[in-house]
């Protein structure tokens, strides 16, 4: 299974970003030019979106293609659960009905919501059992550091450590998971060279950044 999805992912991993992509983006004129220069790339295809609405996409077709790949497998599930954990922080810290959530964890955020908002018994008892203690945190931050923390500890029970030269391995979940990461760094990357252009920030400060 592992060696096949491979396979697939060395395919992606041939048409991921580089540096200079990167760095042509950051030295283009205005957020037009820099939005342009993905159109020689994967994200191609949601070029007819606005950024924020082109970035939630790119997500979705990557845990779409996860869940094409490895259908309930439990390693790749924590793998997206770390969004769950970053919807809890939100609806927490905001405690409000309009704020925008992300749409790739693997419990739908409507579900959260009516647990956090409304008290409704519509989430696993493992997120109520964090959310309650959370709830209990004197501070914001001490909040946000509890879920953190419980985020890692539920990650640490079925993702182990990943070594660095995991991307050259030939078989197993290790390179998988590397390169979820990796596609996700991209899209962040991406993200906050938009917004750094949308907002007229100087081309020399991104690139230091980025």
């Amino acid at each position: 299974m592992y060696k096949y999805a491979l396979g697939r992912i060395r395919s992606l991993e041939s048409r991921m970003l580089d540096q200079n992509k990167f760095l042509c983006m950051a030295d283009a004129p205005n957020l037009q030019s820099a939005f342009s220069i993905l159109n020689e790339t994967d994200y191609a295809a949601f070029l007819n979106l606005d950024f924020g609405t082109m970035l939630i996409q790119a997500r979705r077709e990557l845990k779409k293609f996860c869940e094409q790949l490895f259908p309930k497998n439990k390693i790749i599930l924590t793998f997206w659960a770390k969004y769950d954990f970053e919807n809890i922080k939100i609806l927490l810290k905001a405690k409000s009905k309009n704020c925008p959530l992300y749409n790739c964890g693997n419990i739908d955020p409507e579900l959260l919501k009516k647990y956090i908002l409304k008290e409704e018994d519509t989430i696993p008892k493992y997120l109520k059992e964090i959310i309650d203690a959370a709830k209990k945190s004197k501070s914001v931050v001490g909040l946000l550091d509890f879920v953190d923390q419980s985020y890692e500890e539920y990650k640490s029970k079925a993702i182990s450590h990943i070594p660095q030269n995991a991307k050259y391995f030939a078989d197993g979940i290790e390179p998988i998971l590397l390169f979820l990461k990796s596609k996700e760094n991209e899209i962040a990357k991406i993200g906050f060279i938009l917004e750094c252009k949308k907002n007229n920030i100087p081309s020399d400060r991104i690139k230091e950044k980025i």
